[in-house]
């Protein structure tokens, strides 16, 4: 008897080691996925700056913050519209889906701006200040100069998941 109560606090310790060690795995794989997001942003807007033709004149909005960038306007813009890059040194606001730039689709404005002066343009990452948005939900361009909406306009061009009421993840994922 004593002898399966022995054995029978080891398997308990053994099954209390690997529920930990699973923990600590899940939480591994967590900051991994985390890492692996941050890598293929980057790596979009590099591919962004290559395609769009940016060259070392383009400006982070702060140093080392590859997740913004500051570009001059072609029209006005209205704080957290849609922006599409035409080319290295200019934005325009009216991202739309029905729009044959609709995959130069590169993020959000953080602030109003008016024809020919610059905005800050969030890339990748999270973006907060909208309202009404669907915690979960899948966002795209919609037809609608600079709007995003749940369901796909004309051409659909993903733009980011709804991490709750106010606030969406950037996705490049169909570039």
């Amino acid at each position: 008897m004593e002898e399966i109560q022995t054995r029978l606090f080891e398997v308990e310790e053994d099954i209390e080691n690997v529920r930990l060690s699973a923990e600590k795995i899940s939480e591994t794989n967590n900051v991994l996925a985390r890492l692996e997001q941050e890598v293929n942003d980057m790596r979009f807007v590099l591919r962004q700056h290559q395609h769009l033709g940016f060259d070392d004149t383009t400006k982070l909005s702060e140093p080392g913050a590859l997740n913004q960038i500051t570009l001059t306007t072609s029209a006005n813009i209205t704080a957290l519209n849609a922006i599409s890059a035409i080319t290295s040194a200019a934005a325009k606001s009216n991202a739309t889906s029905n729009d044959s730039a609709a995959n130069n689709f590169i993020g959000f404005a953080l602030h109003g701006a008016t024809s020919g002066d610059p905005v800050i343009v969030q890339v990748s990452g999270v973006v907060t200040g909208f309202t009404g948005l669907t915690a979960g939900s899948t966002y795209y361009l919609s037809d609608t100069a600079g709007a995003i909406s749940t369901s796909a306009g004309s051409q659909s061009r993903k733009i980011g998941i709804a991490i709750n009421a106010t606030t969406i993840l950037i996705k490049h994922d169909n570039v």
